[in-house]
């Protein structure tokens, strides 16, 4: 079920960045397709961008995301229980490659 809302959410993340990369641009675009360039290119131009943003905001995520999950273990802990905070190296994978397989549709 979670994996499914991470999917879903890295979607909406990974395309709203897409569309306003792609319409911040659009002139620039536009003036290398007169200067030549195919719509290949053009648009290899766009994928790498994306993917370089993808890229640097996969250690910033993991960060962000353990210090969330470190607040919320300890925001429920009480005088009554402790609740152990345990983070494995495969939760780092996984949401690696949800984010990465949502960026490459």
């Amino acid at each position: 079920v979670y994996t499914a809302l991470a999917v879903i959410i890295a979607f909406g993340v990974v395309y709203n960045s897409a569309r306003i990369q792609l319409s911040e641009r659009a002139r620039e675009l536009a003036g290398l397709r007169v200067l030549g360039f195919t719509r290949s290119e053009v648009s290899s131009v766009l994928l790498i961008e994306l993917a370089a943003i993808v890229a640097l905001a996969q250690p910033l995520g993991w960060m962000l995301g353990y210090l969330f999950s470190w607040s919320v273990v300890r925001g429920f802990e009480s005088d009554l229980f402790r609740i152990p905070f345990v983070v494995n190296r495969s939760t780092f994978a996984l949401a690696s490659l949800v984010v990465l397989a949502v960026a490459t549709l």
